[in-house]
């Protein structure tokens, strides 16, 4: 599923609406969270404004951002962060393929912008707003399209509080730890979604966050590792009505996205920009080693849903 346009509110029409919330300097710290850091060191900010669209958390900011560069269909997207727990926290996330927004203002649960489209002749913009509630829902709300999947993982250590789902929970001090002797190289952890779904960037949190027993340093973080993403039309014959794994037992294993991390807290973005994902498997290459633990963790991995802003399609929840 992806985000239908809405074309009621022109970008003019909100920002002289309300012109406080068009403001491209809030004030507030999530400047310094390691999600912005994370957004700003990967792709040029085009936009930060201070918006509520759920109407529920007066501390929440909308960041518009846009791949480096000057080629023609630069992409880029939009992340809402959200303070939760003395922390920003990603609550939602899309991309826009070939195209990136400018002029992000907010009326309510309207955010209206400009998209704009790089050619070889130059900028071409259009109008374009989605609404909350109607054409996306934050992660982890049922009607989101990411919402509830099932998370396994090839081990888990054996400590209280220490689950597979935890990488998939929004709260940076919850995490994901493998459970084998050693390092935890080859390790994984896998998230299955209940329908394929486009997924644009991913963000992953390589280590536990703010755990006050075993914090950062104590344990291993991840040096490098990949995603490995399933394609649900590459799994199945539509056609011949075969299942490839289920019917063949061959393994299809999609596309693969490497990545690499800092020695330090952070928050690193990655691009996958495929639709159809069935599922993503996170996978522990290398690590940096803990000072006094050898167990490898994982605090968050969270998709951002891939949008083509050309195809009206039918809102979330339908």
């Amino acid at each position: 599923m992806k985000i239908c346009i809405v074309c009621s509110l022109s970008v003019a029409a909100v920002v002289a609406a309300f012109p406080a919330m068009a403001m491209e300097d809030t004030g507030a710290d999530f400047k310094l969270s390691a999600a912005y850091e994370g957004l700003a060191s990967a792709y040029i900010i085009t936009s930060a404004i201070k918006a509520d669209p759920k109407g529920d958390n007066p501390e929440s900011v909308v960041i518009g951002f846009r791949q480096r560069g000057e080629s023609a269909d630069l992409s880029g997207g939009l992340a809402i962060l959200r303070r939760s727990n003395n922390d920003w926290v990603v609550s939602w996330g899309g991309w826009f393929e070939g195209m990136f927004p400018k002029n992000v203002a907010a009326n309510g649960p309207v955010l209206a912008m400009k998209l704009i489209r790089n050619t070889q002749t130059g900028e071409r913009s259009k109008d374009y707003s989605i609404t909350y509630g109607k054409d996306y829902y934050y992660l982890h709300e049922p009607k989101n399209i990411f919402a509830s999947p099932k998370t396994t993982a090839s081990s888990t250590l054996k400590e209280a509080g220490i689950k597979a789902e935890n990488v998939f929970d929004g709260d940076p001090s919850t995490a994901w730890a493998e459970g084998v002797d050693g390092p935890g190289t080859g390790e994984w952890v896998d998230i299955s979604f209940k329908k394929a779904a486009g997924v644009g960037i991913v963000g992953v949190i390589p280590g536990i966050s703010k755990g006050k027993d075993r914090p950062w340093k104590q344990n291993n973080r991840v040096q490098s590792g990949e995603i490995r993403v399933e394609i649900s039309e590459e799994k199945r014959d539509d056609k011949s009505k075969i299942d490839f794994e289920k019917d063949l037992g061959l393994v299809i294993s999609g596309d693969t996205v490497d990545m690499s991390f800092p020695n330090r807290q952070c928050v690193r973005f990655f691009e996958v920009r495929r639709s159809g994902v069935k599922s993503m498997r996170f996978v522990v290459n290398s690590v940096y080693l803990g000072d006094l633990y050898d167990d490898t963790y994982v605090a968050e991995v969270v998709p951002f849903q891939l949008i083509d802003p050309a195809q009206p399609v039918k809102p979330q929840g339908q």
